[in-house]
């Protein structure tokens, strides 16, 4: 007769531990399982909080774009914009052998101090006219 041991195929200890056994490693495959879901959620939320800060870029990039255009609009309103525009001939008289032309000259910005307007027509003595101030129409 061989030797009894207590891990006899029809034991009941064995029976337990391979049962112990076999149960650890359902958990064991069930924990993988539920670890690489994890792992795949924790790489879909890495990509969306991507996206989130490339939106949050662009969305930055935009406004100071927008802040630029209004700096210089606010700039720009903040100067002078004159218009210098021919009026019509309407029999005007010449000086000996030169035309005469009739300009209007309008301010459409801020106000403007100290205007010097020079013509170069040619004659040497020709000279700056000043106006001193000139208003927004």
């Amino acid at each position: 007769m061989g030797r009894l041991s207590c891990w006899n195929t029809r034991s009941p200890r064995y029976f337990l531990a391979h049962s112990w056994f076999f149960q650890q490693g359902i958990e064991l495959r069930h924990s993988v399982e539920a670890l690489n879901l994890q792992a795949e959620e924790l790489k879909n939320s890495v990509e969306q909080q991507q996206a989130m800060v490339r939106i949050t870029e662009q969305q930055l990039n935009l406004d100071i774009q927008l802040r630029d255009k209004e700096n210089q609009s606010a700039a720009l309103r903040e100067l002078p914009f004159f218009q210098l525009s021919e009026l019509p001939q309407q029999g005007l008289p010449t000086l000996g052998n030169m035309a005469t032309n009739t300009y209007k000259l309008s301010n459409h910005g801020a106000h403007a101090n100290s205007v010097m307007i020079h013509s170069d027509s040619g004659r040497s003595d020709a000279n700056p006219r000043y106006f001193g101030s000139f208003p927004t129409n």
